[in-house]
């Protein structure tokens, strides 16, 4: 990607990169299917393989789809025109945990004790609409 952002740097065009982790999809769901059961959790539900397997994420809560769609369309965006060679990172925080210390994290409780996470979705000043796979054009609306 470096190499792609120098070769194109004089003819208008940007190069970055995002990496998603841990979203809620169709093939994740099935993998979430079999960890609860794998697990053996109590009621071998998706929910609980969810709960389970982002508890001690900073966010506590899978993404979503349009949670990366978002970012993408906010890197396309006229708000990010100086913005070249970027990797945004969307994980909900994944990516600063040191698995290390969570043996010594006093704030988890042990499994089954969880409580529900919050997966509401934060509220957005403005909604991107993703641009068609066929056009280029970003759409930034103002939020309700």
């Amino acid at each position: 990607m470096p190499s792609l952002t120098v070769d194109y740097e004089g003819q208008g065009l940007r190069a970055n990169t995002v990496c998603p982790s841990g979203v809620r999809t169709e093939m994740a769901d099935r993998r979430m299917t079999r960890f609860a059961a794998e697990a053996e959790l109590a009621d071998h539900s998706i929910e609980s393989a969810y709960d389970e397997a982002t508890r001690t994420l900073p966010m506590g809560r899978p993404g979503e789809p349009g949670e990366v769609a978002e970012a993408m369309c906010r890197l396309l965006s006229p708000a990010a025109s100086f913005v070249n060679g970027a990797v945004l990172t969307v994980d909900g925080g994944a990516a600063v945990l040191d698995p290390g210390t969570l043996a010594f994290d006093f704030r988890l409780t042990p499994r089954g004790d969880a409580g529900s996470a919050d997966i509401s979705t934060p509220a957005s000043d403005a909604h991107c609409v993703p641009p068609s796979r066929t056009g280029t054009e970003v759409t930034v609306q103002d939020g309700d």
